[in-house]
């Protein structure tokens, strides 16, 4: 299954190897999607996330630090990616 990130959306199968997809533009300021029943892909199975076209500026973009985009926080069974869709780091 392929699942769109356009804020406040929820989703996920235990059964299926689902992808998550965000876009530039899918949604304005501090979007949060939760997803549910993920699963880490493993190298034949599993879920993936694709954020790729939200790190559209990293591309080609000397001395950048991937941590000025991407930020993951582990709490308890929970984990929070935080994307910066300008590399500034703020947020």
């Amino acid at each position: 299954d392929t699942m769109w990130g356009r804020g406040g959306s929820t989703g996920g199968s235990a059964t299926d190897n689902d992808v998550f997809v965000w876009r530039a533009g899918d949604a304005a300021g501090n979007a949060t999607d939760i997803i549910k029943d993920f699963s880490a892909w493993n190298g034949t199975s599993g879920d993936k996330l694709d954020i790729g076209d939200l790190l559209v500026g990293l591309k080609g973009s000397s001395g950048s630090n991937i941590a000025d985009w991407v930020t993951v926080t582990i709490s308890g069974g929970d984990t929070t990616i935080a994307i910066d869709i300008d590399g500034n780091g703020t947020g």
